[in-house]
């Protein structure tokens, strides 16, 4: 049997601090599914994030102990940061905030929700925080698996 949520939604309107309660009861096999692509393009990006982070430290290694032919070693190491730029905003042109708000869409469809603000693209863009976006997605999609705490 699924489990409901309510799930708090912090957002900003002009400025203005608000909340909305958005009540789940539902999240389909397609969702989880989605849910899952989403969550490894992020690892993947958060992978590539941390191949810079090297490359980028042992520029500064290289420019501090000026070892034989450093400037080579480190022109080779700027190409590469450049090469795993352009795959890290790769992911932005391959549609992936889009797919993240279509799985939101989708998850709030399927709970008959017919409130406009919530189905908007543009309020998930520039009035939720995109933490909070993401804190939505996850404990929806983990509705039936996570350990309810009894106050």
């Amino acid at each position: 049997m699924s489990k409901e949520i309510t799930f708090n939604l912090p957002y900003r309107e002009e400025g203005e601090k608000k909340s909305i309660d958005i009540k789940i009861d539902f999240v389909s096999n397609y969702c989880i599914k989605q849910f899952n692509m989403i969550v490894q393009s992020a690892m993947d990006v958060k992978n590539k994030w941390d191949n810079i982070v090297i490359l980028s430290e042992s520029i500064a290694e290289l420019q501090i102990l000026k070892p034989n032919n450093s400037k080579d070693q480190i022109i080779l190491k700027l190409k590469e940061i450049d090469k795993i730029n352009s795959e890290i905003m790769a992911y932005e042109t391959n549609d992936y905030l889009k797919n993240r708000y279509e799985l939101v869409k989708q998850i709030l469809k399927d709970n008959g929700c017919k409130n406009e603000m919530l189905m908007s693209y543009d309020f998930w863009d520039r009035q939720v925080d995109p933490e909070d976006l993401i804190k939505f997605i996850k404990d929806v999609v983990n509705k039936d698996t996570i350990i309810q705490k009894k106050n």
